[in-house]
Formats: C-alpha cells, structure tokens, sequence
C-alpha cells in the first residue's frame, strides 16, 4: 500500500479502504488531493492524522471507521474539511471528538456511530 500514492495521486478520486484496518491513517493520503470520497478503516485515530485528511482540498465525502477508541481528544478544527458535504464517524467506543466553530462549514449529512456493546 505504501506505493499506491505515487501510482494514482494525481487523479484518484474514489478510495474505499473501510474494510482495510491500517494501524494509523496513511501520511501519503494528503498527497491525494483530487480525492473527492475516502472511505477509511484504520485501528486508531491521532490528532495528525485529522491534519492530514482536512486539508484534502477536493474531499465532499468521508466514511472513516476507526476500531479502538481514540485515547486522546481529537479536535476537527476551523478551516479544515473546507468542501466536505458528508461524515461518518464509526468508532467501537465512546470517543472524545470535538468540532470547533467553522469545521466542516459546507456538511449537510454527519452519522456518529458509537459500539460500546465490544
């Protein structure tokens, strides 16, 4: 997976990785940035990884599935997401996700799924 980034970075814009569970969310995603949906599966999420994927300047779509529980607050802040239309947030826990004035400004469509039942 490491070399996919080179081979298709400049047109790619559909990826679906949901089934995938990387164990951080791939640095060379940011270098996708005709990337209009990502659908994600990764085992944790960290605050960089929010960095990496808010900047994509095409993302309207977002489906990450994250399968542990984030240990640290993740903030999606002010001026990231700037296209996004719609987010799904799945996550088998009880996450500290804020969103701070500003994030997301174009969404018209977010699911928080939360599994406290595993």
């Amino acid at each position: 997976m490491s070399s996919l980034s080179p081979l298709c970075g400049g047109s790619l814009e559909r990826l679906n990785l949901i089934e995938w569970s990387f164990s951080i969310v791939p640095s060379w995603i940011g270098h996708l940035h005709s990337l209009k949906e990502l659908n994600l599966g990764a085992k944790q999420l960290i605050q960089e990884d929010i960095g990496v994927i808010g900047m994509l300047p095409s993302l309207v779509g977002l489906n990450l599935r994250i399968v542990h529980v984030p240990v640290t607050r993740i903030v999606i802040g002010g001026g990231l997401f700037t296209a996004l239309k719609w987010f799904t947030f799945n996550c088998d826990g009880i996450s500290s996700l804020t969103f701070e004035a500003g994030a997301m400004r174009n969404l018209g469509y977010l699911s928080l799924a939360l599994n406290t039942h595993i």
